[in-house]
């Protein structure tokens, strides 16, 4: 077994190089990371990834599926898990979102109890407590 990167790794560090360019090849970059996906679909890295490019693309729906992808394979509760299930929730929760396929979470105990976990998981992150207040201000309508 070498010392060097994986493949995986390899495909990540060139899908994070093609991002950092002034104008991305969204679609490749994309493309770069599917790739990776399918070498190792248990490591959330990827699925983080191709979230992040798809809002850029203002994909909300896409990045929402892929946060989705990523929090799955994150341990729960984790500060990785919180930070990614949030923000597949604030993607969900938008307008352009409303049709769009939720998460198996996604009920009013099942969002009661993910938000609980992100804000204690990753009690710094504003996505969590955003999540957090989203939810228990739904529940008091």
């Amino acid at each position: 077994m070498g010392d060097g990167p994986t493949p995986y790794q390899e495909l990540l560090r060139a899908a994070a190089t093609q991002s950092s360019q002034p104008e991305p090849d969204c679609a490749n970059v994309e493309a770069t990371l599917h790739t990776a996906v399918a070498l190792e679909p248990d490591n959330p890295l990827a699925y983080h990834m191709i979230a992040v490019t798809r809002g850029r693309l203002n994909d909300h729906i896409g990045a929402a599926e892929a946060f989705v992808q990523a929090s799955d394979r994150y341990p729960r509760p984790s500060a990785e898990w919180a930070e990614t299930a949030a923000a597949a929730f604030v993607r969900l929760t938008r307008k352009e979102s409303a049709a769009a396929p939720k998460p198996h979470w996604w009920t009013d105990e099942g969002l009661l109890e993910a938000s609980r976990q992100a804000v204690q998981a990753a009690p710094e992150s504003g996505g969590a407590w955003q999540m957090r207040a989203t939810v228990l201000g739904c529940m008091e309508e």
